[in-house]
């Protein structure tokens, strides 16, 4: 009963939401207005498409309404604004006006706030209309005149403008920088008197001063040496990590062939055979690393070594725990007959399969990880094929 009243009471609320959706969905698909909204101050102008209803029909009508015209208290502090922002930009690398010693950016624009800017310079064989600077050996005082005017939008006729001057005083040359400037003059006249010839003579003399030049060697070579001792650490070391990544591929095809070598003595023990004899059939019938120090283990015993100290030694001959504890168990079979050798193997054989299933799942881990980040690229791609198209048609329109 209970669940039979929460099916009306569902059904109910359905009908109360269906209804005046299909309503609205009826209902025509315009809503009229009485006004267009004004785009803000310097967002440009606003298109809008409207269909003009009169005497019955209607009519496709595109108009543009453009931004809104600041007051006079708002175009105030928008020059302001604007002309902080010109100080800071003019000066350039220069730290205040009266020290003036490296270029001035005399900037054609600000967009920030839509602002225009002409220059008046007062003194251009001080300072030109690139903004360079032309020293002397004494201060020289410059007048700059920036004209700001300030466009409603962009193509428009300037509505407002402002003139802002700054006096600057262009700092005179340093000793060190006239001694330059000498000398490149220097260096251009024997350059224009020996201009036919093969190379040019230098001036030796300076304003009473004699002059000597000197240039850096050349000493790469010498750096090349400083690599030297070096060349044997990097050999050392490549040699030392390729020795242990072999030994790393090593020890990993040891313990892959462990358990297929456990199990195979499992069996063979369990069909009658002695520890000996299987180890000398699975000798014979396999390959690998493990077999490999096997059969040299097998080898010492029909030379006459002894088969238990061949045994105690598996540890070090294989260099892993899991044939140490192989060979302490055929060790302990030698001194004191075990009869229970056949279920430790069983039980160690069972270990090792379980072993090897972890590292298989451990690797498929790993894999996975790995394609992770090709994975990521392929997604990349798909997005830029299903986005681009999309931008692109949005633009468009």
């Amino acid at each position: 009963m209970k669940g039979r009243m929460w099916i009306i009471l569902a059904v109910f609320m359905s009908v109360i939401v269906a209804v005046p959706v299909s309503i609205a969905l009826k209902s025509e698909s315009y809503m009229y207005i009485q006004e267009l909204e004004r785009p803000d101050t310097g967002a440009g102008e606003r298109r809008y498409e409207l269909e003009v209803v009169c005497d019955g029909g209607t009519q496709q009508v595109e108009l543009y309404v453009g931004e809104r015209r600041l007051s006079e208290s708002e175009l105030e502090e928008v020059f302001t604004e604007a002309e902080k922002l010109l100080k800071t930009r003019m000066i350039g690398e220069n730290s205040n006006f009266q020290d003036i010693e490296r270029p001035l950016k005399l900037i054609s624009s600000i967009p920030e706030y839509n602002m225009q800017v002409s220059w008046h310079i007062d003194n251009q064989e001080v300072i030109d209309y690139w903004g360079e600077i032309h020293q002397t050996r004494e201060s020289q005082p410059v007048v700059l005149t920036a004209t700001m005017s300030y466009e409603g939008r962009a193509g428009a006729e300037a509505l407002a403008s402002r003139e802002y001057s700054y006096g600057l005083t262009v700092s005179p040359y340093s000793d060190s920088r006239l001694f330059t400037v000498g000398i490149q003059q220097l260096f251009e006249a024997a350059d224009s008197e020996s201009d036919e010839k093969n190379s040019i003579v230098l001036p030796d003399e300076y304003e009473g001063r004699r002059l000597r030049y000197r240039v850096k060697k050349d000493n790469s070579m010498l750096r090349l040496l400083l690599l030297v001792p070096i060349i044997p650490v990097i050999l050392v070391l490549e040699k030392r990590s390729i020795a242990q990544s072999r030994k790393k591929r090593v020890e990993e095809q040891l313990v892959r062939e462990y358990p297929e070598l456990i199990s195979k003595l499992c069996l063979l023990t369990g069909a009658g055979m002695t520890p000996y004899n299987a180890l000398c059939r699975i000798c014979a019938d396999g390959k690998g690393e493990a077999y490999r120090r096997l059969s040299a283990v097998i080898g010492n015993i029909k030379s006459g070594a002894s088969e238990r100290s061949q045994y105690a030694a598996f540890g070090e001959i294989f260099g892993l725990y899991c044939y140490s504890r192989l060979g302490s168990m055929l060790e302990q079979n030698v001194v004191r007959g075990n009869e229970k050798l056949r279920g430790m193997l069983r039980e160690e054989c069972m270990g090792a399969l379980e072993e090897r299933r972890a590292r298989a799942r451990k690797a498929g881990e790993q894999a996975g990880t790995k394609l992770l980040f090709p994975m990521m690229l392929m997604l990349l791609v798909v997005l830029v094929v299903i986005m681009v198209p999309a931008f692109m048609s949005m633009e468009g329109r």
